[in-house]
């Protein structure tokens, strides 16, 4: 058992206090380790496959990548965090425990990195309160899923329009 009373090596941070929602993040030596050594990191929730006894919770999910261009680049699951909340607050305390965490194991939160999300502008702004030295980018995934949504609000698909996104997106958004 740690010196914060958790008994689980994976749970980094455990919210006890019965009167805030439920809070947890998991990782272990290992994910850590890649967390630090990486120089991109992608976070994104979903709440499609949070817990059932947890209502309107998400599953922030946390990946490293590694880049070894031309030959491949990997990218690995390196954290989760059971959340309540989509609010600013809670993702500043989800970056902060990967920060304290790192510190604590490290001495320094490592390399420079380039980290990737979605536009949930509370997470970017988290991760930027907490991280301002890092680079921010939008998800490319996301920022082409968001402009094909917007293209049929506005009734632009059209087939010129979709030759047009095709070439600018790529063949994975058209369906």
């Amino acid at each position: 058992m740690r010196a914060d009373g958790i008994r689980n090596p994976m749970v980094r941070y455990f919210n006890r206090d019965r009167n805030s929602p439920p809070f947890v993040v998991m990782m272990d030596s290992t994910n850590l380790k890649c967390i630090h050594m990486a120089t991109d990191l992608t976070f994104d929730g979903t709440f499609q496959y949070a817990p059932n006894n947890m209502p309107n919770s998400q599953i922030y999910t946390m990946h490293a990548t590694y880049h070894q261009l031309p030959n491949f680049n990997n990218n690995f699951l390196v954290g989760i965090a059971f959340v309540q909340n989509k609010d600013i607050p809670t993702y500043e305390q989800i970056f902060n425990v990967i920060k304290e965490q790192l510190i604590a194991e490290f001495g320094d939160i490592g390399c420079h990195k380039t980290i990737h999300m979605d536009h949930e502008i509370a997470a970017i702004t988290a991760a930027r309160r907490v991280f301002p030295d890092w680079t921010m980018h939008s998800c490319y995934f996301h920022f082409g899923k968001n402009l094909r949504t917007k293209m049929g609000q506005v009734l632009l698909d059209t087939e010129e329009v979709g030759k047009w996104f095709s070439a600018l997106c790529g063949n994975y958004q058209m369906n």
